[in-house]
């Protein structure tokens, strides 16, 4: 998905309440990504990663800061 779809997809995401709280990590191999672009993914609170995401790392985000 491209990184522009995806924060429209984050955008509608976080308008539905149930939803509006949960962990979002968008992931992409494009590493020419400028900040403006980050801001766009962080502002409404997902984190951005980058390809190649190892397990590990995935199991670590969706545990969340709290789970160390």
């Amino acid at each position: 998905m491209p990184i522009f779809n995806s924060v429209r997809f984050l955008e509608l995401l976080r308008e539905r309440p149930a939803l509006r709280n949960s962990p979002v990590a968008i992931v992409t191999g494009d590493y020419s990504i400028d900040d403006g672009t980050t801001s766009q993914v962080e502002a409404p609170g997902a984190s951005l990663r980058f390809r190649p995401l190892w397990i590990d790392d995935l199991v670590a985000f969706a545990r969340g800061p709290m789970a160390a």
